[in-house]
């Protein structure tokens, strides 16, 4: 459940950041929030999605 909540948090950032670039809408003050969200989506990895999925492994349907 929190993998998918994680690759959603990419995907929404990833596609935010593009409209925002494609529409020239991409601001330095967008660019330096957007490059703090990535280091937070980062750390949200590190910290749940590593150790969940390395330590107490995958559930199997």
């Amino acid at each position: 459940m929190i993998a998918k909540i994680y690759l959603m948090l990419w995907v929404l950032g990833i596609t935010t950041a593009g409209v925002l670039y494609l529409t020239g809408n991409l601001t330095p003050f967008l660019q330096v929030l957007f490059g703090l969200l990535t280091f937070g989506t980062l750390m949200f990895g590190f910290i749940s999605i590593i150790p969940a999925t390395f330590f107490h492994g995958t559930k199997e349907h």
